[in-house]
């Protein structure tokens, strides 16, 4: 998969670019180590382009558990603003990490809340002779 990079890297259709943005963003989280490392690499076909949405995965990246996995993004992310022909405007990067965080944050707020509320039903259940409300 790593040998086809430098077909991507040239790519100049948007179609295709937004294609190959949708498949590395649904493989870049994926639980396999091997396959989140083959994603981000493809990401490299992205850094001369202005988006903002690699650059957000890029971020995420930086917080793998794999030590590998945030040197290359952090590599990518140091070639992404290598050249300022290829940064996004700056309101539009702050608007879209602002609304991105908003949302993992809005996203883990409900996981913590759900997760509550489970813990909460299964001592009701193990302890039905406590009160618990």
């Amino acid at each position: 998969m790593i040998s086809w990079l430098p077909i991507f890297c040239t790519l100049n259709d948007a179609a295709n670019i937004g294609v190959l943005q949708t498949l590395i963003s649904s493989y870049i989280q994926h639980e396999s180590p091997k396959c989140r490392l083959v994603a981000l690499k493809y990401v490299e076909a992205l850094v001369k382009s202005p988006a903002v949405e690699f650059r957000w995965m890029l971020c995420q990246a930086c917080g793998d558990a794999r030590d590998e996995m945030r040197r290359e993004a952090r590599r990518l992310l140091e070639l992404s603003i290598s050249d300022r022909k290829f940064m996004p405007d700056f309101e539009d990067m702050a608007e879209y990490l602002h609304k991105k965080l908003k949302l993992d944050m809005e996203t883990t707020t409900e996981l913590a809340e759900r997760d509550a509320s489970e813990m909460a039903k299964k001592k009701k259940e193990l302890f039905h002779d406590d009160v618990y409300i």
